[in-house]
């Protein structure tokens, strides 16, 4: 499993979201974007697309 998870997401606050799921999730794998908001799809696409494609292949 693939968590990817902005430390800046007024919505979803990491702390209470994307850290607490991949300490719970057996093999998670979690991808910290540093700074980035909710919609980290959008402002960090490239990269975001680059890991989910890896993650596919994988």
């Amino acid at each position: 499993m693939l968590l990817i998870a902005g430390t800046r997401d007024a919505s979803a606050p990491f702390d209470l979201t994307a850290g607490p799921s991949a300490a719970l999730l057996p093999n998670a794998r979690l991808n910290v974007y540093e700074g980035a908001p909710h919609g980290m799809f959008l402002t960090h696409r490239a990269r975001a697309n680059s890991e989910l494609l890896d993650f596919i292949r994988s």
